[in-house]
């Protein structure tokens, strides 16, 4: 367990589609547990394995990265730790080097139960409900014809004993186009501010009806656009990773 817990939030409203289920908070911590960094990622079971995903540039630059799984009352947040991520690289006859995308692995090799909580005080839980651990069969490819959302948890501070992060849900994403490995969508309002988002890189991009197209990698201010990995172009990767 560690000493801070987890992120204290204020109770919404959710739609349909629930993405606040969906996001796994992410944070790196120096030695003294404080925090130095946030992000998101999703969970996705491949064949009885569960690996972990993310954008890399959330995680380059610090070796002491864990998920948020939950909040036990009076003692912090548990959470699973896991170092240096496997970071997904390309070959090909024209970069023999290989490129190194903007996206990571990696195999949880415990069983976790991951936690969506409403935490009201060192010892007060008003909401408890599980995240979701998407299969391989919900990565998709996307529909220019539907809307989709992602969370994250943004704007860290710490208050006493609590990191406390602000609820960020972004709805209404339409695709404009495809550009290799990242999918552009646009905003339906203007762009508020990388500041906004941050702590979103890595949340995953979902339909109402749980399709997983992407993950969070950054965006435009100027084309009001949210970038995001094209996800369903690393699948193989991701069993690679699965099956060790």
């Amino acid at each position: 367990m560690d000493a801070i817990a987890s992120a204290r939030e204020l109770p919404l409203c959710y739609p349909k589609m629930s993405p606040h289920l969906y996001s796994i908070p992410l944070t790196s911590h120096a030695e003294d547990l404080s925090p130095t960094g946030i992000g998101s990622g999703a969970l996705i079971e491949v064949e009885k394995c569960i690996v972990l995903l993310g954008v890399r540039h959330v995680v380059q630059r610090n070796s002491r990265w864990a998920c948020m799984l939950k909040y036990v009352p009076g003692k912090g947040s548990k959470e699973f730790k896991f170092g240096t991520p496997t970071f997904v690289r390309e070959f090909t006859p024209a970069v023999p080097k290989g490129i190194i995308h903007d996206f990571f692995c990696v195999l949880v090799e415990e069983p976790i139960a991951p936690r969506h909580q409403v935490v009201e005080g060192i010892n007060a839980i008003s909401s408890d409900v599980p995240k979701k651990i998407f299969g391989l069969g919900n990565i998709s490819e996307p529909d220019a014809d539907r809307a989709y959302t992602f969370f994250g948890l943004t704007q860290p501070k710490l208050e006493g004993h609590f990191f406390e992060r602000t609820i960020t849900e972004q709805g209404e994403l339409m695709l404009d186009r495809i550009e290799d490995e990242r999918l552009v969508f646009k905003l339906p309002n203007k762009h508020p501010g990388h500041q906004h988002f941050r702590g979103c890189s890595g949340a995953p991009i979902v339909d109402e009806n749980d399709n997983l197209v992407g993950l969070v990698m950054g965006g435009c201010e100027d084309r009001d656009e949210i970038f995001a990995l094209h996800l369903n172009r690393f699948k193989d990767a991701i069993v690679d990773v699965a099956n060790g």
